[in-house]
């Protein structure tokens, strides 16, 4: 907006999106509880402390408003490098699964995170209705994220993280949308180049 303010760059932004066959098999059984999820990769990122902060911020930002405290929206930022495609969003029961969450140093599972980890404490209530809980997995099986509650240790970004997955899961698709491109093209602005990421539902 300033850019075109100042009219050193006028008329509306184009962002470049390359293809990828990178994908999100998502399971039928989301449905009931967090049903839809948005993804694209930005590679050749090239992050320092105020950026990666930035990011953080802009995230945070988006969970609060558009997000409505996560319940609606909520936003995964990942060391792409650090995971093996394909990723599959499915559910599993509390007690089914465990992983080491962020800021963590132990495996918990996702009963444990809910009742103990702060994330987990804080967030738990959005989903104090469900007897099976969402999860993103990649294709070695280990957990990516525990969408709205917390991600994995496994993949934070660091300031050597060059390629990041940037992945939204919610209630309404379009609200999932609206804030996947926000993440992504603010971070384009700065730096890398977008990829698109092809969703798969069973049906």
């Amino acid at each position: 907006e300033m850019r075109a303010f100042l009219g050193i760059e006028t008329g509306l932004k184009n962002y470049e999106v390359h293809d990828s066959d990178v994908e999100i098999k998502v399971h039928k059984s989301v449905e009931n509880v967090r049903p839809y999820i948005g993804g694209a990769i930005i590679k050749d990122v090239s992050l320092d402390e105020k950026f990666l902060i930035s990011i953080m911020n802009l995230q945070e930002k988006l969970h609060i408003t558009h997000g409505r405290n996560r319940k609606k929206v909520a936003i995964g930022v990942h060391d792409f490098k650090k995971l093996e495609p394909p990723l599959y969003y499915t559910t599993y029961k509390g007690n089914e699964i465990s992983f080491v969450p962020l800021d963590s140093t132990k495996k918990m599972t996702l009963e444990e995170i809910l009742k103990e980890h702060p994330k987990g404490i804080e967030y738990s209530w959005i989903l104090k209705n469900s007897s099976r809980y969402p999860i993103i997995l990649d294709k070695s099986g280990e957990v990516v994220s525990f969408p709205p509650i917390i991600n994995a240790e496994k993949t934070r970004v660091t300031l050597n993280t060059r390629d990041l997955l940037i992945e939204v899961t919610g209630t309404d698709k379009k609200a999932v949308l609206q804030a996947l491109n926000i993440v992504v093209t603010s971070i384009a602005e700065r730096c890398g180049k977008i990829y698109a990421v092809n969703i798969v539902r069973e049906n």
